[in-house]
C-alpha cells in the first residue's frame, strides 16, 4: 500500500556515511569468502568432494564380513574408519552391538536414526550395516542394510548368504550392493588414451597427435552445456526517502507479491577442450509480477507493474572435481522496472523506477551431502533510473545485491531449490531553494523468498 510518511529524519550526511560504511563492510566479507574458496588447494577440494561410506559389522566373523565388504567397495569412494565412525555412534548413546534391533523392521528406528547421526558425523553419505546371524551348510548368512540419509524404505535390506572364498563372497556381494556403491561413487573416470603411432617407412615422418576428446560429465550444473531454473518468488519492495521536506515525496511498501521467474544459461563450449571457453556461458532471466495493486492512504487504487530482466557472460572455474564447488563470475545488464498507473495528480508523487544497470558480480556452488549452498553478490551501475532520479536536482544512485539459496539434489539432472534475494539502491540529492521535489536521499529496497525446480543436462 503506498503511504505518505511525515516524519524526522536523521542528518542526509550521517545517512550517507552509513550507507557507504555498510557497503564497504559487506562488500569486504563478500570479497574474503570468494577468496578463500578460489586460493583453496585443488587437492583439497578433491579429497573434500569425495563421496564417502561407512561399513559398520556386528556378530559371529564379523572381521571376515567386513574385509569382504571392503573388497566391493569402489576405489572412488572414501571409507571412514570404523573406530571413527564406533566413536560417533557412542556420542549418539550407542553402547555395544544393536543386536536384533538392527535386522527387525518394527524394532530398528531408533538404530536406524542413531547410524544415520553418526553417518552424519563423520562425513559419510552412506552406510552398510551387516549382521552375521548364522552358519549354513552353505556358508554364512548376514543381514545387509543400505542406509542413507533419506529416511524412509531402506534401498537395500537383504539376507544374504557369503560362501566360502574371497571370491564368492565377492560375487555375492556385488549382485547385491554394486548398483548403489556406483550410483553414490559417481561416473567412473576417463581413461586417457595413448595413441600408438603406425609403423612408417621414412622415420623423418611422425604421426600426427591424437585428438583430444572432451570428458564433459552430464547432469552436473558445473559442466552443464545448458542449464534452466522456473520456480515463484514472494516479492516485496520498500521505497522510503531521506530528510524529505516537500509534501510530494511518497513513501512505499509492499509484500507478498506473486512473481513466477525463468533464467537460463548455455555454455556454447561445454562439450569442448579449449580451456575457458568451455566454461564461458550465456546467461538470461525473467521475472513479473501478478495480482499486484497499490493505493494510497485515502483509498485511491492505482495499477501497478513490476518486471525485471537480464543477461550476460557468466565464467565459471572448479577449484577441485566437477561435483566439487564451482565459482562464478558474471557480468551483464540489468532492468528493473516498477510502475503505477494513475492519476495525473498522483503520477508526479509516486516511486516509479526504470533501472537499466550494468552489473558485476560473483556466485559460488558449495556441495555437501545431496545439498548445495548457493551463494551470489554484485554491483549494480544504473545507466538510468527513471521518474525518481529525473526529478531531483543533483541525483546520485547505486545498487548492491545479494542473493543466497539451497538447493537439493533429485536425480537425472534436476534440483529442488529454496532461494531469497535483496536489491538495493541507494539516492543522494542536491536540492536548491525553490525545487519542486526536496529531499536528501532515498532507498529502494526490492526483495523476494522463491521456490523452483531446476535442471542441468
Amino acid at each position: 500500500m503506498m503511504r505518505r510518511v511525515l516524519m524526522r529524519c536523521p542528518d542526509h550526511s550521517a545517512v550517507q556515511h552509513r550507507h557507504a560504511a555498510w557497503i564497504a563492510r559487506t562488500i569486504l566479507a563478500w570479497i574474503a569468502v570468494f577468496v578463500a574458496i578460489t586460493m583453496a588447494p585443488a587437492h583439497a577440494w578433491a579429497a573434500g568432494s569425495a563421496k564417502a561410506i561407512a561399513i559398520y559389522v556386528e556378530g559371529n566373523d564379523a572381521d571376515t564380513v567386513r574385509t569382504a565388504l571392503l573388497a566391493v567397495v569402489p576405489e572412488r569412494l572414501r571409507v571412514i574408519d570404523s573406530g571413527a565412525f564406533t566413536d560417533a555412534l557412542g556420542k549418539e548413546g550407542q553402547r555395544g552391538s544393536f543386536g536384533a534391533a538392527l535386522t527387525q523392521p518394527k524394532q530398528r528406528e531408533k538404530a536406524l536414526i542413531r547410524l544415520r547421526k553418526a553417518a552424519a558425523a563423520v562425513g559419510a553419505d552412506a552406510v552398510i550395516a551387516a549382521r552375521s546371524k548364522k552358519n549354513s551348510p552353505g556358508g554364512l548368512v548376514v543381514a545387509i542394510l543400505w542406509i542413507d540419509q533419506i529416511p524412509g524404505d531402506l534401498q537395500v535390506d537383504e539376507d544374504v548368504t557369503l560362501p566360502g572364498g574371497s571370491d564368492a563372497k565377492k560375487t555375492a556381494l556385488h549382485g547385491l550392493l554394486d548398483p548403489h556403491l556406483e550410483q553414490l561413487a559417481g561416473p567412473k573416470p576417463v581413461a586417457e588414451k595413448t595413441s600408438v603411432p603406425k609403423p612408417t617407412n621414412d622415420p623423418a615422418v611422425a604421426p600426427p597427435p591424437a585428438a583430444e576428446t572432451s570428458t564433459r560429465e552430464k547432469n552436473l550444473m558445473s559442466t552443464a552445456l545448458f542449464a534452466a531454473s522456473l520456480g515463484v518468488e514472494i516479492g516485496g519492495r520498500r521505497f522510503t526517502y531521506s530528510d524529505p521536506i516537500t509534501s510530494n515525496t511518497r513513501d512505499y511498501d509492499v509484500f507478498g507479491a506473486p512473481m513466477p521467474a525463468v533464467a537460463v544459461e548455455i555454455y556454447p563450449g561445454a562439450g569442448t577442450t579449449i580451456p575457458f571457453i568451455k566454461d564461458l556461458g550465456l546467461t538470461g532471466s525473467f521475472a513479473r509480477a501478478f495480482g499486484i495493486s497499490s493505493a494510497t492512504k485515502s483509498g485511491t487504487k492505482l495499477g501497478t507493474t513490476w518486471m525485471r530482466f537480464g543477461g550476460g557472460l557468466r565464467a565459471r572455474f572448479r577449484p577441485g572435481s566437477p561435483t566439487g564447488p564451482v565459482i562464478g563470475v558474471n557480468g551483464g545488464i540489468n532492468f528493473t522496472s516498477f510502475i503505477f498507473d494513475g492519476s495525473a495528480t498522483l503520477a508526479t508523487s509516486t516511486p516509479d523506477v526504470k533501472y537499466m544497470a550494468l552489473r558485476g558480480g560473483l556466485d559460488a556452488r558449495i556441495p555437501f551431502w545431496r545439498m548445495a549452498l548457493l551463494l551470489d553478490a554484485g554491483y549494480d551501475g544504473p545507466l538510468s533510473a527513471g521518474p525518481v532520479y529525473d526529478r531531483f536536482n543533483g541525483s546520485t544512485v547505486g545498487g548492491v545485491d545479494f542473493g543466497a539459496g539451497l538447493a537439493i539434489l533429485l536425480a537425472a539432472g534436476f534440483e529442488a531449490r529454496l532461494t531469497g534475494h535483496y536489491t538495493r539502491y541507494f539516492y543522494s540529492f542536491d536540492p536548491v531553494p525553490g525545487n519542486k521535489y526536496v529531499a536528501g536521499g532515498a532507498l529502494d529496497e526490492l526483495f523476494g523468498i522463491g521456490i523452483g525446480v531446476a535442471y542441468a543436462y
